[in-house]
């Protein structure tokens, strides 16, 4: 995967372990917050693929998606398909014929994937496929997509324009021991803010009286 999330362009991989000083995995990576005011752009993706002998490799695919966590997952947008080659190698796995390691690559997207979005915590789900042909007259498409659990990062959108609230109890009204100038009163207060996050904290204290 390759986007830009506010520090620049940056690779991630999908499939994990990727030992250092490799890129980090996408599966599993949280993103971070963002405000309505920022941008995270998806700019393109890779597939590192193989032939080996009459088999061959046409093109490279993306699916993706962008939900609510808690929303039902909607339909993958895509493909996006490069036919692209920026790399190519001998592969000495195959030992037969002509065999060629091959990077696929589309870094020319533009797409910002929190446009518009509301408040809350989201899912980015991706899966990659290949078509390839083998023999002499065989297609095939493969699909990395972690099993059909796909890959999943995740993000916030929060707008943080909008002030928090807070609840205090009620007037509490209590007697005191004879002899006593004081009393212990116990009572909570109660928070809401859009931003997840906040706390509660007392900067002053009751007055006498």
């Amino acid at each position: 995967m390759i986007v830009n999330s506010g520090s620049g362009t940056t690779y991630y991989d999908l499939l994990p372990p990727t030992p250092a000083p490799g890129n980090d995995d996408f599966d599993g990576w949280d993103f971070g917050t963002f405000a309505p005011t920022q941008t995270f752009t998806l700019e393109g993706f890779q597939n590192k693929t193989y032939k080996c002998d009459t088999d061959n490799v046409l093109n490279g695919s993306l699916y993706y998606r962008v939900y609510l966590s808690t929303d039902p997952a909607p339909a993958f947008i895509g493909p996006i398909t490069t036919t692209t080659v920026i790399y190519e190698e001998d592969d000495p796995s195959c030992f037969i014929g002509t065999d060629r390691r091959q990077t696929w690559e589309d870094s020319s997207l533009t797409t910002n994937i929190i446009g518009g979005l509301a408040d809350g915590h989201y899912y980015f789900e991706v899966y990659t496929t290949a078509e390839y042909t083998f023999g002499a007259v065989g297609t095939g498409t493969h699909v990395s997509d972690n099993t059909g659990s796909y890959y999943r990062a995740s993000f916030m959108m929060c707008d943080d324009t909008i002030p928090p609230t807070i609840t205090c109890p009620a007037n509490i009204n209590i007697n005191n021991d004879g002899g006593l100038c004081s009393a212990v009163v116990t009572y909570s207060v109660t928070s809401t803010d859009n931003c997840a996050g906040e706390t509660i904290s007392q900067t002053a204290g009751i007055a006498s009286g």
